[in-house]
Formats: C-alpha cells, structure tokens, sequence
C-alpha cells in the first residue's frame, strides 16, 4: 500500500515541476513583453523630442541648408541651458537634496549631449544643402518648382491643375454637394479650422482646411479669370 501510494507521489511531481516551470516562463515573457513595451515607448518619446528639436528634412538649397543648421545648433544650445537649470529643481523638488544632485548629473550630461547633437545635425544638414545646390540651381533653369510638402523638385503644370480643378468641381456637382471623400460640403464648413482673417480663402473659394496645393489650383483658376487677356472689357 505504501509503496503505491509513493509511486503516486513520486509521478505527480514531475507534473507539479513541469507546472511550475511553465509558470515561471510565462511570467518571465510577460515581464519581457512588458519591458520591450516601456522600451518602445521611450523610444518613441525620444524620437519626438529629437524631431521637436532639430530638423532633418532635406534641405532645398546652400541657403535651406545653411538656415536648417544654425536652427538646429541655437536649439540644440538652448535646450541643453534648459535642461541643466531645470533638472537640478525638479529633483530637488521630488527627492530634496539627493534628488537635487541626481538632477544636476542629468542637467550636465544634457548640457553636454543636446548641444553636441545640435552641431551635429547642423553640420549634416548644411552640407546636404550645399550638396542640393547644384540640383537647385539646374531645376530652377528648367522651371521646375521646389515642393516644400514633398521636399523635392517637380514640374508644375497650369493646365494640367485646371483640369483636375474642373473635374474636381465636376465630381462635387455630380454628387449633390458631397466632397471627393464622400463628406458633406456644409460638414465640411463646420469643421474648418479658425483664422483671423479669411477673406482671402473666401476670395479664392477655398476652404480654411484647404491644403497648400489646392490654395495654389485656387490662386492659378482666379489668377486665369482675372487675366487681362479674358477680361479685356473690364477696366480693373
């Protein structure tokens, strides 16, 4: 009797270690699922923060370049004064005089670090600047124009951006006052963004959402109207 009951014993504990063992992993993946979480997330605050400060888009010219550069150098060395003035008090704030001094390491160590950054990306957008001047000066001789949503240089075409103006107009007539995206148009107005002055959307027929390029077909479809070659009756 007392030796079934030992053979019972001795085949559930290997059941209660494998048990256990399986426990312990998936304990140990959710922490390591849980850490690669904080660790993405910190990540993702600091590419914000990298991206609030300095600009890495390409630059269009010498000058963009240039201009980029000393941006990033002046933002780099004020966020570096900043960092080493606010550290210190908001450690002593939370942890009194220990926290003060952790603060202050932290303060100095940003001092040093976000300016070096800043010069850095300076140096690395002033020479893809210089480096964009040759492609800058060769576009403009070909009456390309500079897209500073696409950051790149493309050939803009009047007529080409009438046509999509006319059956863009087309498509909101056909629809029965419904936008290319299925919205409606007084919707839309609804949720225009607040300016101080609007009169020149209202001007061009635009809405104060209006992207860049649609403000630009706008500008090219009044600009045609008001030509003096359309309108040579008119003394204005």
């Amino acid at each position: 009797m007392n030796s079934v009951a030992t053979s019972d014993a001795s085949a559930a504990a290997p059941a209660d270690d494998t048990a256990s063992i399986q426990k312990q992993d998936d304990q140990q993946q959710q922490m390591t699922s849980t850490e690669q979480q904080e660790i993405d997330e910190d990540l993702q605050e600091a590419s914000e923060v990298f991206n609030s400060l300095f600009s890495t888009r390409r630059p269009k010219d010498g000058w963009a370049g240039l201009s980029s550069g000393l941006k990033s150098i002046g933002k780099g060395t004020a966020a570096g004064v900043a960092s080493l003035v606010a550290q210190p008090i908001a450690g002593a704030h939370e942890n009194g005089v220990r926290g003060f001094f952790g603060g202050l390491a932290t303060g100095v160590a940003s001092a040093v670090a976000l300016p070096v950054t800043g010069v850095c990306v300076g140096a690395y957008q002033m020479t893809r600047g210089v480096a964009n001047s040759v492609e800058a000066m060769n576009s403009s001789k070909q009456g390309m124009m500079w897209d500073n949503e696409k950051r790149e240089w493309i050939h803009y075409y009047l007529e080409k951006d009438k046509e999509e103006v006319e059956k863009r107009e087309a498509e909101l007539k056909s629809g029965g006052g419904k936008t290319a995206s299925g919205g409606d148009l007084a919707a839309a107005d609804i949720n225009e963004k607040k300016v101080k002055d609007r009169e020149y959307y209202d001007l061009m027929g635009v809405s104060t959402n209006a992207t860049a390029g649609e403000i630009k077909k706008a500008y090219y479809k009044e600009a045609r109207k008001c030509h003096p070659d359309k309108c040579q009756d008119d003394p204005e």
